[in-house]
């Protein structure tokens, strides 16, 4: 697994809502899936949806480390709507 980014204590989000508008490349976003927050990085768009890559977390001592989950979410098959409540993470350090 490559490590893409790590946050150092933890994490702070936007208080804005994410949507197509203000949404970015590489940006490390979170929302719920079935009741569990997910991580995911952005990694392009479409005129209706988010096209994401889960991500993996490993908590340490005294960081959050996210390593790219290269599978498919079954549940949102790596596409998501900007209906959901998204919030973009912003104290993150992208390796």
């Amino acid at each position: 697994m490559k490590l893409l980014a790590i946050i150092n204590g933890l994490p702070l989000y936007d208080s804005e809502r994410i949507n197509l508008d203000n949404i970015n490349i590489n940006d490390i976003i979170t929302y719920k899936i079935n009741g569990y927050q997910n991580y995911s990085v952005v990694i392009g768009t479409t005129p209706t949806m988010i096209k994401v890559l889960d991500l993996i977390c490993e908590n340490t001592n005294t960081s959050i480390n996210f390593y790219i989950n290269n599978k498919i979410n079954e549940i949102t098959k790596n596409f998501i709507s900007p209906s959901r409540k998204i919030y973009k993470v912003i104290n993150i350090h992208i390796i």
